[in-house]
Parts: C-alpha cells; sequence; structure tokens
C-alpha cells in the first residue's frame, strides 16, 4: 500500500470513528483523574478566547496517530478557541525535532509540512533528528538550503527551543500527546478509550472552561 492510500484510509477511519466516538456528558461525566487532570493554573495569551494547546514530539507514534483527528477537530473548532503547538522536549534527543519545527515556523512553512514531517517519519522512515538530515528533507520539500540553515541556526529559534523546554515542565506534561485546556487541564491518548475520543474530551474539556471562566458583567 502505498503512502498516500494509508493517509486517505487513515483520514476515512478518522471521519467514521470521531462519528461513532462516545460523548461525554459535560462536566458530570469528565472525571478528574481520569479523563482529564488538574495543573497549576498558566498564563493563557489568547486572553478572553480559550487555548488550546498540543504538546507534541515528532517521532512520537501516538502523536502521528492523533493527527488524523485533530487535523478533523482544528477544521470544526469552536469560534471561540484559539490553538497552538509545542513541542514537548523531555531529553536532549528531542531538541533537534523542536528545532524542525520552530524553523518551518519562521519560514511560514509549517502549514504546508507540519503533516509531512510525521509522514516522513513514520511512513517513510527518515529520522530528521540532526541538522544535515532536516535540512536534506527540507531541500527535498522546496526550502532554499541557505535559508533553512539560517532559520535553524538563528537565535529566536533557540530561544523558542528554551521555551518550549520550560513550558513542558511548567505544564506538568508527563507524555505526548498531550493537550491543556484554558492553561488548567490536561488531557492525553493515555487518558482516552481512543485516538477519537482524545478529541471528544477536548471538546467538553472546552466546555467546561467555558463554563467556569468568570461571567463579563
Amino acid at each position: 500500500m502505498n503512502a498516500l492510500r494509508r493517509q486517505l484510509l487513515i483520514a476515512a477511519a478518522a471521519g467514521l470513528a470521531l462519528a461513532r466516538a462516545p460523548a461525554y456528558a459535560g462536566e458530570s461525566r469528565l472525571r478528574q483523574g481520569v479523563e482529564y487532570r488538574d495543573i497549576p493554573p498558566q498564563p493563557v495569551p489568547a486572553g478572553p478566547r480559550i487555548e488550546v494547546v498540543e504538546f507534541f514530539w515528532y517521532g512520537c507514534p501516538h502523536c502521528n496517530l492523533l493527527q488524523p483527528f485533530l487535523e478533523q477537530w482544528l477544521r470544526k473548532k469552536p469560534a471561540d478557541v484559539e490553538f497552538r503547538r509545542v513541542p514537548a522536549i523531555f531529553r536532549q534527543s528531542w531538541i533537534a525535532h523542536a528545532r524542525l519545527f520552530y524553523t518551518l515556523e519562521a519560514l511560514d512553512e509549517l502549514e504546508r509540512l507540519h503533516q509531512a514531517v510525521y509522514r516522513a517519519i513514520h511512513t517513510e522512515g527518515k529520522r530528521l533528528d540532526s541538522a544535515d538530515t532536516a535540512t536534506e528533507w527540507a531541500v527535498q520539500n522546496g526550502i532554499d538550503k541557505a535559508k533553512f540553515i539560517a532559520a535553524y541556526d538563528a537565535p529566536e529559534v533557540a530561544r523558542k527551543v528554551e521555551q518550549a523546554i520550560a513550558q513542558t515542565r511548567s505544564y506538568q506534561i508527563e507524555g505526548t500527546p498531550s493537550i491543556v485546556v484554558d492553561g488548567r487541564y490536561v488531557t492525553s491518548s493515555s487518558m482516552s478509550e481512543s485516538y477519537a475520543g482524545v478529541v471528544v474530551i477536548v471538546d467538553d474539556l472546552v466546555r467546561l472552561a467555558r463554563e467556569r471562566r468568570p461571567k463579563a458583567t
């Protein structure tokens, strides 16, 4: 089976699974310590919007399997939800993938190539865990070599990597993928019976966050 057909089948399965996924009926069915856990409240730069943050690692097979469900969720997420990604960093070997993420972001190539990184690693068997392998892959995907290297080595990318390390700690991330809602609630693939169930829980946590926010006067 070629890579394109495999991705199409995964996407189709995502749609079917989401349609069949069990719904959690609001706060009464969301069990703290089961479907989610609390963390010390973190700053929410989205302001009045509810922030959803995906902590991921490109090399994580569970993150890869979550992607079709998460991408489908993003296409229909509530209007008052702001989404962002943070590469989780638990060890030195994860830094190269974080640098790749922030390099693509700096070059405005993230939307085009974020999912392509997952395919390269999990379908095509590439590692992309060094500057050389990441640069070679980027050039193969239409990015100018000199521009990629300059961005990869830029102080701004290094600063964002340090921020990702700090956020992995401050958000008390224990594994990947983890999704934080409104800087207060964390769920993950290990807290759901399925990958489709992760985004169902996220939707319910968004509703929970909305209910618990102070009402405007």
